[in-house]
């Protein structure tokens, strides 16, 4: 879409010129590398697509990036506008359920730690995970097989890819929200933007130690994070073992809560980054 926009600013027209605001989510080509179909030839396309489109978002009027390390780190205007949520939308915050449940909201894939999160509620007893989110085909089949096993019957849902507003409504209620990413390039570096949401809530979040997840959990104070657990058992032990600590004491959980409402409220008082995106975009227009 952005590589076609920008075909569009150089038609010539009459009047003033058409102005190019480029949005970049992610650092694409490192997201390339964790799909097993961007190999061979259709790699090198994508790759050469990715490429592309980052000169272009370069060389725009104003560009628009997720965080600090996404490309192009040069451009004309550039401004970070983080992954945050509108508070407006997400509506108040989440009260937690009578029993033990785990959520998780997202793009859905082995790589995402599906199946460590799975994992980890198969070994924390009175645990019920709750699955939001489009299911990566290559995961698919492997997952029908693993809901079959007995200990799990009954106590993972998965939902599919369902709009915004009904996939919060689902997790409403949880006790905490995974974000178990394991170490690939294009995670190393991320800040998932569930994570955001997952604290506004006053969800707790239980992430893999990925140097940037530990950063938001250590500033806003709130949230666990599996020490050293590699992707596979590693990881999913880890996490089973604070499941398994949370329901033993479920009081653990009040100070992340506690901690995760007064960041909603300081990023309320901040402002959103969208509406800082908004001036600028204002301003381009009333040149």
């Amino acid at each position: 879409a952005l590589l076609a926009c920008w075909v569009l600013t150089r038609v010539p027209r009459r009047g003033p010129r058409r102005l190019l605001v480029a949005d970049v989510h992610e650092n694409y080509a490192d997201l390339l590398r964790d799909r097993a179909w961007a190999q061979g030839f259709s790699g090198r396309v994508a790759l050469g697509l990715v490429r592309a489109a980052a000169r272009v978002a370069g060389s725009s009027d104003l560009t628009l990036v997720a965080d600090d390390h996404v490309e192009p780190t040069r451009a004309r205007e550039r401004i970070v506008v983080r992954n945050e949520p509108d508070i407006g939308l997400l509506g108040p915050p989440s009260i937690p359920g009578a029993e033990p449940r785990a959520v998780y909201v997202g793009d859905t894939r082995a790589s995402r730690g599906l199946f460590e999160m799975i994992e980890a509620v198969g070994d924390a007893p009175g645990w019920t995970l709750d699955i939001v989110g489009e299911l990566a085909r290559a995961d698919r089949s492997r997952l029908e097989s693993v809901l079959r096993r007995a200990d799990l019957a009954g106590r993972v849902r998965v939902h599919g890819r369902r709009p915004p507003t009904e996939s919060w409504e689902i997790a409403r209620g949880a006790w905490v929200g995974f974000a178990l990413l394991h170490d690939t390039p294009a995670f190393r570096e991320a800040i998932p933007s569930k994570l955001y949401e997952y604290l506004a809530l006053g969800i707790v979040p239980i992430v893999s130690d990925l140097p940037r997840q530990r950063g938001l959990l250590e500033e806003a104070g709130a949230g666990l994070v599996v020490e050293g657990g590699a992707p596979g058992a590693g990881l999913a032990a880890g996490a089973a073992e604070h499941l398994r600590r949370i329901r033993a004491d479920p009081d653990l959980l009040t100070p992340h809560r506690d901690a995760a409402l007064a960041w909603r409220r300081e990023r309320d008082e901040l402002g959103s980054g969208y509406d800082r995106a908004a001036e600028r975009i204002a301003a381009l227009l009333g040149r």
